[in-house]
Order: C-alpha cells, then structure tokens, then sequence
C-alpha cells in the first residue's frame, strides 16, 4: 500500500539529523532526518523509536554505494524547493492560474504541432542517409562509427547509473524518486533517440521484481524498438544468455499482441511507451493528472538527476 509523502521544507522541519552510513568504507552522511523521512517510509519506520536505529539517529546501508547516495541527496534536498512550488495556499484552492496556464500551453502546441505537419521540413533535404554514409571515405566513416560507440557508452554508464539509482529507491521505498526517475529516462531517451537496449535488463531483473516499473520500461522499449541485426556477434553471444525469461516471456506477449491487432498494431503500444505516467505509480486518476499537468514546471528536477548521475560516471 503506497503511503503520500509529506512535503518537508526548512521552516517546518526539525533540526535533527540522522547519520547515514554508507558502503563498505562507511562513509557518514550528515540527514536531515524529517526530509529523508518525508519520502522514504523504509526510513520513516527504520528512524522510529521503535527501532535501535531510530534511538541512536543511525542507520547503515553497507549495500549502497556513495555514488548512488550523493545522487540521491542530491534529488532529495531538491524536494524542499519542489515541495514549496507545489503546496496549495487558500487562494490557490479557488483557482489554480499555474495549471491554467499549462492546460492553455499545452494546447497551443498540439495546435502548433498540427499546423507544421502540413508544411514541408526545410531541413529535410539536408538530412544524411546511409548513402551519403558510404560515399563518404574509410576514415570519415570510421571516425564516425567510433563516435557512435562513444556516444553509447556513454549513454550506457548513465542508464546505468539510473538503474542504480532507482534500485536505491526500490530497496527504501522511495516512490516519488522512482517516478522521477522514469520521467527523466523517458525524456533523455526521447532527446538523444536512443533506448536501454538489452544491456541493462538482467541488472535490472536480478535487483527489482519483473513488474517495477524499470523493468517494464525495459520490457515495452525492447518488444518496440529492438534492431538486433544492430548486435554484434560478441554482443549476440555473451549478452542473449543472460536475458531472464521473465523479460523474454513479456516481451514476447507484447509482440504477439502487436502481430494479432488488425487495425493500427503500433499506435497503442507507442502511445503507452511516450506517456510517462504509463512507469509511474500512481493512487488515482487525479494524482495522474496533477502529474501531467506539472511536468513542464518539474522539469529542472528531472535535469536535476541527470546532471547528478553525468557528475558520477564522468
């Protein structure tokens, strides 16, 4: 059962601190222990009286990494400034201008979006195919081919670095920051038009159950968009055995769905995988739609986790 958390800012917080231990070379983190209890209930029952942990204000994570936890503080201390945004005043609660106004931009750009699909890509006559690839030179291609795999490495260290993070958030019960998470995932790989793959699944499925919402990401992202004629033998022979069946199994489901639909099989699959509250964990429809209406606003947050997580992985 998901439990609200309540939003914690400096004037209404403690000055009490809990100590965090982290990793195996126990570094000690210095909490704020009614923030970090504002959005973990694992941390709310563990910091209780109930437990030793709760009297002494200390708990050890000899499991997490201080990457993973310094991107985590650096999510959490950004709630205070997301929490403030986000609370209703009395006059708020007659009229909310702020989501007015989203609503309103919202369709002013499905507007502007259906005018410019009628008119002709200027840019289009310039954009490279694989033929211009090919006549160009071996070494103009090779350069390129190397800044490709740089570029997904890249990509790679930072999804990985996320998934640590959402694990993180997994083990601690921190909803809020898996939701972000997905968001900011979402968004990066619709900026960059580039997708998980199949590198991180069995990570994936090995540290969080088949159906948290990293994995089913995992999951549609594959069945849609998987090109394996872009694997290399190498790739083919050491990563296709440790693919979990599970993940096989769903993706599998998804593309027999797909080839079974007689009218427009992609168009529900795809509209599924670009709305970003199809990987949250919502109460209601209503939370839902608060979400939606926010995102614009949340927006510094999400880059928020991704400049932390660039910052780790160099």
């Amino acid at each position: 059962m998901m439990v609200e958390e309540k939003p914690a800012i400096f004037p209404t917080m403690s000055l009490q601190s809990a100590q965090v231990v982290v990793g195996d070379n126990k570094v000690v983190f210095s909490v704020p222990q009614d923030l970090l209890c504002s959005h973990s209930s694992y941390f709310q029952k563990a910091l209780g009286p109930r437990f030793l942990e709760g009297q002494a204000g200390r708990i050890e994570l000899p499991e997490v990494s201080e990457a993973t936890f310094k991107i985590f503080l650096q999510w959490l201390y950004g709630q205070m400034v997301r929490s403030a945004t986000s609370m209703e005043w009395p006059v708020e609660k007659q009229i909310d201008p702020y989501s007015e106004s989203i609503c309103e931009r919202h369709h002013d750009q499905k507007m502007k979006g259906e005018e410019s699909e009628n008119e002709p890509d200027e840019e289009e006559s310039s954009c490279s195919t694989m033929e211009d690839f090919h006549e160009r030179s071996p070494q103009q291609q090779e350069l390129e081919a190397n800044e490709t795999k740089a570029i997904r490495k890249a990509y790679n260290l930072l999804v990985d670095s996320l998934l640590d993070l959402y694990i993180f958030a997994d083990r601690y019960e921190t909803r809020h920051l898996r939701n972000d998470i997905m968001t900011t995932l979402g968004d990066y790989d619709d900026k960059l038009q580039q997708y998980p793959g199949l590198e991180p699944v069995a990570k994936a499925f090995d540290n969080l159950p088949a159906s948290s919402t990293f994995c089913q990401y995992l999951v549609m992202q594959n069945a849609l968009c998987w090109d394996p004629d872009r694997d290399s033998e190498e790739f083919e022979g050491k990563l296709y055995k440790s693919l979990p069946p599970e993940f096989l199994f769903q993706v599998m489901i998804i593309n027999t769905r797909r080839a079974n639909s007689e009218n427009c099989p992609e168009t529900p699959f795809f509209d599924e995988l670009n709305d970003r509250c199809t990987f949250h964990e919502h109460w209601d429809e209503g939370q839902k739609r608060r979400c939606r209406d926010r995102r614009k606003a949340d927006e510094v947050f999400f880059r928020n986790i991704l400049v932390a997580c660039a910052a780790t992985v160099g």
